[in-house]
């Protein structure tokens, strides 16, 4: 199960893995759009995706890859 914590006025989402603590940004300061970015982050890891949160990667890397 994640949460959302804030730090400043920036949104995160905590979730555990094992023992550890994992953190990632959601980059916004509305609670709405937080909100809605940590139910599609919690569905994704019922269907098995490890992270639906998008990636600054550029495509061409992922496609070569």
């Amino acid at each position: 199960m994640a949460s959302l914590i804030t730090s400043g006025k920036t949104y995160y989402i905590q979730w555990r893995v094992g023992k550890k603590i994992k953190c990632k940004s959601l980059k916004t300061v509305s609670y709405q759009v937080a909100g809605e970015k940590l139910l599609q982050f919690e569905s994704a890891r019922v269907r098995g995706e490890y992270n639906s949160l998008p990636t600054q990667t550029p495509l061409p890397e992922i496609l070569t890859r």
